[in-house]
This record gives structure tokens, sequence and C-alpha cells, in this order.
């Protein structure tokens, strides 16, 4: 039954859609090349960690195997509910900044305990208070995207997600 009122009224247009995003974000252009890059990192040395290029890689191996996964968990629904491209398009930042926060909170949070010498953290490569403060500032971001985008009805729950996420202790 659920299938049947799903596909009652949904295009195939918009499936086409959630399934070239989907195979895109864990394909050669999402999780798998964010594991590539996340193995490889693995060999840059120490006195490295602070150029502008291991920046890069890290915001990139973030984004692909965290970010786009919890993007494709806040798009879908709106490519579902058939929300406007703009809205969708919010989604997407909103989503990526889900991940970031996610994944920047989880380094950051990991620092304080545990120190995985191979990996490339936030923390390893900003400091502890660097981090926190871009934590801070795509928080900020997020918020104001998603004040100034949704309805409070419809915000209130993405504001929760963007607190439960930020400011969890484990």
């Amino acid at each position: 039954l659920g299938f049947e009122i799903f596909f009652k009224n949904f295009s195939i247009k918009r499936l086409k859609e959630i399934l070239v995003l989907f195979a895109n974000y864990i394909g050669l252009e999402g999780l798998i090349a964010g594991q590539v890059l996340d193995i490889e990192s693995e060999r840059i040395k120490d006195n490295k960690l602070k150029s502008e290029k291991v920046k890069r890689l890290l915001k990139n191996i973030h984004i692909n195997k965290t970010a786009k996964l919890i993007e494709l968990c806040i798009v879908i629904p709106g490519i579902i509910k058939n929300l406007s491209y703009k809205k969708i398009n919010l989604l997407h930042k909103i989503g990526r900044n889900y991940g970031l926060l996610f994944q920047i909170t989880d380094d950051y949070l990991d620092s304080k305990t545990l120190q995985d010498e191979k990996k490339i953290t936030y923390p390893k490569v900003y400091g502890l208070t660097e981090t926190k403060n871009i934590i801070n500032k795509i928080y900020v971001q997020t918020q104001k995207l998603i004040n100034q985008n949704f309805e409070i009805e419809k915000s209130g729950y993405m504001m929760y997600l963007l607190d439960l996420i930020v400011n969890r202790s484990k």
C-alpha cells in the first residue's frame, strides 16, 4: 500500500532525479572518492598539515564521506514532496552544512578523547579553537538559511536537528 500511494502521485522524472543523485553521491563522485582521498591523506606528513592544499583535501573528504550522505537524507524528502527547485537547492545547502557540522563536530569531540595518528582531522589541521570557530560559522550560516527561507512551522524540526548535531557530547 505504501508503494502504491507513493508512486500514484510521484513522477518518473523526480524518481530519476533521486536515483541519479543517489548514484552520484555514493559513487565515484561521492563516497568512493571520499574514501580514496581519506586513504591517500594518511601519507601526509605532519609538517604539511597547515597547508591550503591539505585544508581543501580535508573538506573534500568530509563532504564526500559524510556530508553528501546526510545531504541526501535532507534533499530526497523535498524531491518526493515536489518542492520547487529553489527550495531543493536550499535543502542541498542545508544538508551539506549538516553533514559538515556532523563530521567536524565529530573530529572535535574525538580529539578530546582519542587520536588516530594517521587520519587528518580539523583539530589537527586548524587546532581546537579554530575548529570550534568553523563549527560556529557553519552553524550560524545554516541557521540563517533555515530562518530566512522556511516558515516557523517547518523550520522547527530543522533547527532542532541543527542543534542536536552541534551540541552533542558523543
